[in-house]
């Protein structure tokens, strides 16, 4: 029984840890799609604008 704190307590900073990374791969990867689509849509106006 001593064993099981020490288990949890692992696993919930493994899980908190890859909470934090899967959130910050979310907003990276958001800010990465709307750089993308801003881009698209520059190259699309300039296009047109010709």
């Amino acid at each position: 029984m001593a064993q099981l704190p020490t288990f949890s307590f692992s696993t919930l900073k493994f899980l908190s840890f890859l909470y934090s990374v899967l959130n910050f791969l979310s907003l990276f990867g958001h800010h990465i799609l709307t750089t993308l689509h801003l881009h698209v849509i520059h190259q699309v106006c300039l296009d047109h604008s010709d």
